[in-house]
């Protein structure tokens, strides 16, 4: 039997119970009761099929044992299809995102962007606004770092919707709270976890010497708002 327990919200397996466990000498060879006051439960992988792949591990509190999720792998389709408009320009950032997107659903973890750009398309108006912004970015209007005073992009994370136009609408002049909230809608909108939240947060504290930095600076804040800012509301 194979077992697992979960601290400090990680999970891990074990193939034997330890010896000794919080002082109780011959754990190994206690009740099921015993070893499950203590945490561990047995570990049963999720049965999956052909089209199907393993995903993180959870702890089941109905059948109390720990197993995986199960991903369709049909997911990469889906996603694939939701690229098929975008011309050849990104053909190289399709493939390689599409390669660690594959490598980390065989691994349980699936990148928010990911995530992402499959939830935009779907948005009609969101979907306008990643593609004018796309079309700046292609056109060398503006680069993606992510954070202002922060390079925090990778060469995975071009898709990372909330990111991408923020940045977009910075380097177009237009700075301030309302362009905040509006990062925070489509976060809030596409799901982000609750630490990306808290995150950007941290990082908004610094708008306004980012709004100083366009008006004397740079001498190109934007004195209107955008026509086309996007507040999703749910």
């Amino acid at each position: 039997m194979i077992y697992a327990i979960e601290l400090n919200e990680t999970i891990t397996i074990h193939e034997k119970l330890p010896k000794v466990c919080n002082g109780i000498l011959g754990f190994r060879n206690s009740s099921i009761e015993v070893q499950q006051e203590n945490g561990f439960f047995e570990y049963v992988p999720a049965i999956i099929t052909d089209a199907q792949v393993r995903g993180k591990l959870y702890f089941d509190a109905v059948k109390k044992i720990f197993t995986r999720e199960v991903i369709n792998i049909a997911i990469l389709d889906i996603y694939n299809s939701k690229l098929k408009d975008f011309d050849n320009t990104i053909i190289d950032y399709r493939n390689k995102l599409m390669k660690v997107s594959y490598e980390n659903v065989i691994k349980g973890n699936v990148p928010q962007s990911f995530i992402d750009l499959v939830n935009a398309l779907e948005v009609e108006k969101l979907k306008d606004l990643f593609f004018s912004a796309w079309d700046d970015f292609k056109a060398g209007k503006f680069s993606y770092d992510g954070a202002t005073f922060v390079k925090e992009r990778s060469e995975f994370t071009i898709f990372e919707v909330a990111g991408f136009i923020h940045d977009w609408r910075n380097c177009n002049g237009y700075v301030g709270l309302k362009i905040d909230n509006e990062m925070f809608s489509i976060m809030s909108y596409l799901c982000y976890a609750p630490h990306h939240f808290k995150v950007r947060a941290r990082w908004t504290f610094l708008t306004w010497l980012n709004w100083l930095r366009h008006k004397y600076y740079l001498k190109d804040l934007q004195a209107e708002l955008p026509t086309n800012l996007l507040i999703i509301k749910e």
